[in-house]
């Protein structure tokens, strides 16, 4: 090895230290899937509860930071390890920025509280009908994220509909689905979320809550969170695009269904090698801006 291609190894191998806690320098070989320094393909791996909780907690202020929460509405939910009919929900009344580990509330899929956190056993009955239906309809819901965030309810509402050739944002967020909007709570709540879970489908991760918002499902806390990125990204630059007197017919996007199929494709198997990192890199700003989620 010449000692210029050791110099460049020792450099990328200085930056990976500072960006990932196990560092690690690849270079890329185009006979594999690029892992970002530290990274690695979506750990679902059994976690423990308390595990959970602590990502979860960090999750709650990840949105708020991001400017993605709805007041004290909304809801991001994981499921217990090993107790299929049992997930984690925010404790009604407080704020995302507030959410801390000890403070979510255990909940079962008949919404008995099993555990009432730190605050209060309080739970949003909307976020109980939305989180508990597909949590049950989908054995690879292990988090569930749900937000009102205006660009993804804006999108959701156009008759063009969610444009996957908008942005790599847009390719890249994989399949999406879509719902027509029903009340969460009233006499045909259990209904209309049992339908929403019905319309999400069986592979698509992210769905499209006409006149709502959205929601994403990931194996872990950092895929849904991931996905979330990604789709409220590309309905931000949707809305943007689309934003001038002649709509859509003023905007290039990308047409070819072979390129798009394949981007998905690639998109799925992105999101989840790059969560784990890209998750890391928003808890060390939340340790920066906004720590004391993990009062364990």
């Amino acid at each position: 090895m010449t000692q210029a291609n050791q110099s460049h190894r020792q450099r990328v191998a200085n930056i990976s230290s500072h960006l990932s806690p196990t560092p690690c320098a690849q270079f890329f070989d185009k006979n594999k899937f690029m892992v970002a320094a530290g990274g690695k393909e979506n750990d679902t791996g059994l976690k423990s509860e308390a595990d959970l909780r602590v990502e979860l907690a960090a999750a709650y202020r990840i949105v708020a930071y991001l400017g993605w929460d709805d007041g004290i509405q909304n809801h991001l939910t994981v499921r217990i390890p090993g107790a299929e009919d049992q997930y984690l929900i925010n404790s009604y009344g407080m704020g995302f920025e507030e959410v801390t580990a000890s403070s979510l509330v255990k909940i079962d899929h008949e919404g008995n509280v099993l555990d009432p956190g730190s605050v209060a056993g309080a739970v949003n009955l909307a976020g109980f009908n939305i989180h508990g239906a597909i949590h049950k309809a989908r054995n690879d819901a292990i988090c569930v994220m749900h937000t009102h965030e205006s660009n993804t309810a804006a999108v959701a509402s156009m008759k063009c509909g969610f444009l996957p050739g908008m942005s790599q944002h847009a390719m890249l967020v994989g399949e999406v689905s879509n719902h027509k909007y029903v009340p969460t709570v009233g006499p045909k709540a259990e209904e209309g979320c049992s339908k929403m879970a019905s319309d999400l489908g069986a592979t698509a991760r992210s769905l499209l809550l006409e006149n709502h918002g959205v929601i994403t499902i990931g194996e872990t806390v950092a895929e849904a969170l991931m996905r979330l990125f990604y789709i409220t990204k590309a309905c931000d630059v949707q809305v943007k695009a689309l934003g001038s007197k002649t709509g859509p017919e003023s905007v290039n996007t990308v047409n070819n269904k072979e390129t798009i199929k394949a981007m998905r494709k690639g998109g799925d198997r992105f999101l989840k090698t790059v969560s784990a990192s890209e998750f890391a890199h928003f808890i060390r700003i939340i340790d920066r801006v906004n720590p004391g989620y993990n009062d364990l």
